[in-house]
């Protein structure tokens, strides 16, 4: 293949990776180069949004022909978002992809995360290629090879080393082994996700989606739902607490003739609202705001994520402009709201695990348990008699 030949192809395979309003983090660079080199592994790429993109850097390109690890950076929002491929081993083909290889990997990785000046906010994705692993735990299976043992040890440090929880847990190979991983050391960043299966023609992996509000908030400003009409909507007048008295005398002190003379009516009506409204601010409590229901929460988010589904998959056919900008308002709607959901959700089940402190303390000691990110394994205990 000629120089004028290479270039032209490199140009075509920029073109291929190319998604309107995504900037591409790339550490793959181009396949001519790495088959020349003799490499066999993947590659691997990060799109972000132009508008995110164009404050993040690459904070590590990394590859051994094992292991490659595309990180990048955005020191506004302090985001780090990884994508990290692991080749499966293949030393009986020259083509090793031992623990050696991956401590190498994560060890660039590690230090990395460390040269920041602040913890960022991580989401680490990839194919790490390991079967014989059990979720949430990070420890080997039965019947794991010693050199996958070693590796699972490696992650489970560096997990632990950066308090990284593992987000994925269902099968994400059509064997029915988990190996796509998602971490992230804030959950609040992640609201949901989902394992949608992909034809075997295209991929033996599933297609793992992990949904995020980032940012979304800014996008649109209509998000809140039943907004207040009026200020006096937020205050509660069923309350037995409500000052009745001190409110009619407040009202009774009001000359209201002269207040009102020579005005108009909507003048007239303006005094009236702010007047009363004077009387009643420090005199009625406020209306509180009602906790929905745990499972009319949970019938909530499937209709959404389901609605999300049909969007996208409209979305993906749509050719229209103007179609296209209303939909992706409508995805960014749907985004937000699974976002306060879980925030809701969550607060709800704090708020109930603290009032149960006195009462149920096993309750809330089984709430607080679930929130831990690293579980140690006790070992045997010894009796003394003395």
């Amino acid at each position: 293949m000629g120089l004028t030949e290479t270039w032209l192809h490199e140009r075509y395979l920029e073109a291929e990776l190319a998604i309107d309003n995504y900037t591409v983090f790339r550490s793959d660079r181009d396949l001519l180069k790495k088959k020349r080199r003799g490499r066999h592994s993947g590659g691997v790429a990060i799109y972000i949004r132009n508008d995110l993109a164009s404050t993040t850097d690459t904070q590590l390109s990394f590859t051994n022909g094992a292991v490659e690890i595309i990180a990048t950076h955005s020191k506004i929002d302090n985001l780090l978002l990884v994508t990290v491929y692991r080749q499966p081993d293949d030393s009986a083909h020259g083509r090793p992809s031992s623990a050696n290889e991956f401590k190498h990997a994560i060890t660039a990785l590690k230090r990395a995360i460390h040269n920041l000046e602040y913890t960022p906010d991580i989401i680490i994705g990839g194919d790490f290629n390991l079967p014989n692993i059990s979720w949430p735990e990070c420890l080997p299976t039965e019947g794991c090879a010693k050199d996958e043992r070693d590796m699972i040890e490696i992650l489970r440090e560096f997990t632990n080393d950066l308090l990284l929880t593992q987000i994925v847990r269902e099968p994400t190979h059509y064997q029915g082994s988990t190996l796509d991983l998602v971490f992230t050391n804030n959950d609040s960043l992640i609201h949901s996700h989902e394992i949608l299966p992909t034809p075997l023609s295209v991929s033996h992996h599933q297609a793992v989606n992990i949904y995020s509000q980032y940012k979304s908030p800014k996008l649109l400003s209509d998000v809140e739902e039943n907004p207040r009409l009026s200020s006096f909507d937020n205050l509660n007048f069923h309350s037995k607490d409500v000052d009745w008295e001190t409110i009619m005398s407040t009202l009774s002190e009001v000359e209201w003739e002269s207040e009102m003379s020579e005005m108009t009516i909507d003048k007239i009506l303006e005094i009236i609202y702010s007047k009363s409204l004077e009387a009643v601010t420090d005199n009625v409590p406020n209306r509180k705001r009602k906790v929905k229901n745990a499972s009319r929460q949970k019938r909530q988010q499937i209709n959404l994520a389901r609605r999300r589904r049909r969007v996208n998959k409209r979305y993906q056919r749509i050719t229209s402009p103007a179609g296209k900008a209303k939909l992706y308002k409508e995805l960014i709607q749907i985004e937000v709201k699974l976002q306060k959901l879980q925030n809701d959700s969550n607060e709800y089940k704090e708020r109930k695990a603290c009032e149960a402190i006195k009462d149920n303390f096993k309750y809330f000691f089984s709430y607080a348990n679930k929130k831990r990110k690293v579980k140690s394994n006790v070992g045997p205990t010894t009796r003394f008699d003395i």
